[in-house]
């Protein structure tokens, strides 16, 4: 539920279609974020990679691949059914540092 309060008006409003909204309004926010966030990663890899298309993709391929890759040991290999969200928030972390340690 929201509630809007002016000085003469109190509204509240809430709902299955609000809910989705918001939901499609964070991930489309989130989405932009994401293609910013490569678009730069692209960008910084050509100029340390001295404008080598070849090397900037084939880095761009390594880090995409590697969520699947690491998602088919998790569920296959391990046998672990359910990804929580400490999972999800340590693959930030392991990429940051990993980021850090190639700089």
């Amino acid at each position: 539920m929201y509630v809007c309060v002016s000085s003469q008006v109190r509204v509240l409003y809430g709902g299955n279609d609000v809910f989705d909204y918001e939901v499609r309004r964070a991930f489309w926010h989130d989405i932009c974020l994401a293609i910013i966030s490569v678009v730069t990663i692209v960008v910084l890899m050509l100029i340390l990679t001295s404008c080598s298309v070849w090397l900037t993709v084939w880095g761009v391929v390594t880090i995409v691949l590697s969520f699947p890759l690491a998602y088919f040991f998790y569920r296959v290999v391990f046998n672990d059914v359910a990804l929580g969200m400490l999972n999800g928030a340590a693959a930030f972390v392991v990429i940051g540092i990993g980021n850090t340690h190639t700089s």
